[in-house]
């Protein structure tokens, strides 16, 4: 989210160090974070318990649904739930099923096979281009929908300067509305935006 006018200001206090530069002198001067282990999670949210950064909304139970709109079941609030996810589902069945949807405004988690889970196509909103302006409409782009995920060939499509689609040389696992599409060519940081 940030503009070449945010970035000319930014100091990075570690500069070229390497994480495990960083650690070897947290070491050095015996400090207890040199031995703490790498984590992704929620370091604030104790033995697990996020329920308080939610609103009740978020948390009431609702309707578990098939692709076809059958009932299968009871979620325990959508907050609980993301796209792709398997476990926790509490629900049984003869194939194991994915979240696919999450529907806010019928509180409804939508369910199915893991190849439903599988989309070509996505439209983000919210864009900002890192380096000078939008790619050209059609451009060949490498693309990340995950953090951990590696950048993939797609096709860049401007919609607006606020809004882009991307179409993926192959369908990619659980595009999930609200995490960033992430533009690059090659390893230079193009922009990217929030997908719808």
């Amino acid at each position: 989210g940030l503009a070449q006018d945010d970035l000319r200001r930014l100091l990075f206090p570690v500069g070229e160090l390497s994480k495990e530069e960083i650690y070897a002198i947290a070491r050095e001067r015996r400090l207890t974070c040199a031995e703490l282990p790498e984590s992704q999670d929620l370091c604030f949210a104790v033995a697990g318990q996020t329920a308080f950064l939610f609103d009740r909304v978020e948390l009431r139970p609702g309707p578990i649904l098939d692709s076809a709109g059958h009932r299968l079941g009871t979620h325990r609030g959508l907050a609980n739930y993301t796209i792709g996810q398997r476990r926790g589902l509490g629900i049984a069945s003869e194939q194991p099923l994915y979240v696919l949807d999450i529907v806010p405004e019928e509180n409804a988690l939508v369910v199915g096979a893991e190849d439903l889970l599988f989309r070509s196509e996505l439209t983000a909103v919210d864009a900002n281009y890192i380096s000078g302006g939008p790619p050209e409409d059609r451009a060949r782009v490498d693309a990340k929908i995950r953090y951990r995920s590696p950048a993939v060939g797609a096709t860049f499509r401007g919609v607006s300067a606020e809004r882009f689609d991307l179409v993926f040389d192959q369908p990619q696992r659980a595009i999930t509305p609200g995490q960033l599409a992430v533009l690059y060519d090659g390893d230079r940081l193009l922009g990217g935006g929030t997908i719808a």
